[in-house]
């Protein structure tokens, strides 16, 4: 999956100012990073809904159950179990591409990392820090990734 969301970091801090609109560069990066990872997020849902076997809807429908409660107990928690490896990867790639942020002068980890090493004139030390803060974050939610597809797998 490749996820390119510089246009739309560019869009809102560049042209909103043409229009008459002044927004804070965290929150065009808050706005550009959510608008590109909520399709990836709304696609991956709307294709786990549609994995789900056409044989559950009509056996649903064939008690009675109404719409509702078809959809919420019998098609989700089982479009859920296919989405979470999904949602799980672009929640870390949301992580990872937040250093783009410093695209549009939102100050991030690599620049304060950038200060801090020429100021003790160790750079070095300073990046290998921020790669261990990457790793443990992706890590650590890919362990909840992988937590949420077991206690998902019994349905």
């Amino acid at each position: 999956m490749v996820k390119i969301p510089c246009p739309d970091l560019h869009f809102h801090h560049a042209w909103c100012p043409h229009v008459g609109v002044q927004l804070p560069a965290l929150l065009c990066a808050f706005i550009g990073f959510s608008s590109v990872s909520a399709a990836y997020m709304a696609e991956i849902l709307r294709s786990s809904i549609s994995a789900v076997d056409k044989g559950q809807w009509e056996a649903a429908r064939s008690l009675g159950l109404p719409k509702k409660s078809i959809i919420r107990h019998i098609i989700l928690p089982q479009a859920m179990r296919i989405a979470v490896a999904p949602l799980g990867n672009v929640i870390i790639d949301m992580v990872k591409s937040s250093s783009l942020a410093a695209m549009i002068t939102v100050p991030d980890i690599f620049q304060n990392a950038k200060i801090i090493g020429g100021r003790e004139y160790d750079y070095m030390s300073m990046y290998i820090l921020i790669a261990f803060i990457y790793w443990t974050l992706s890590f650590t939610l890919e362990l909840l990734q992988n937590h949420l597809e077991k206690r998902l797998a019994t349905y």
